[in-house]
């Protein structure tokens, strides 16, 4: 590939443009694999060693990887407001390999997991 800026151009994404994917893999580790301090210091009432996973999903638009952080609890229990119940809301299982996701645009032109 050569880079040729002349050929380069902007694009907006609309917010509420749907990107579908694919989950590629999921990483376990604890909170202090997968963030910095300065980022852990963000995440409130929990512990650096605490289980996480790290869901890596494929975009279907050829846009590369978009990833999603969760604490796992301890007693496998999981609390409607988190964020692996909401994503199991939304798709009707926890996170699986080859599982289909899709994400949303967000009006700053962010892609965000549809939770």
């Amino acid at each position: 590939m050569v880079y040729e800026p002349q050929k380069l151009e902007v694009v907006q994404a609309k917010a509420g443009d749907r990107v579908d994917g694919v989950v590629t893999q999921i990483q376990e580790g604890t909170l202090k694999d997968f963030l910095s301090p300065d980022q852990l210091e963000k995440w409130t009432n929990c512990k650096p060693e605490d289980p996480a996973i790290c869901v890596v999903v494929s975009l279907a638009d050829g846009k590369g990887e978009k990833s999603q952080l969760f604490r796992l609890p301890t007693d496998n229990v999981v609390s409607p407001r988190s964020n692996l119940a909401k994503w199991k809301k939304s798709y009707g299982e926890f996170p699986t390999v080859e599982q289909k996701v899709f994400l949303l645009y967000n009006t700053e032109g962010f892609l965000n997991f549809v939770l």
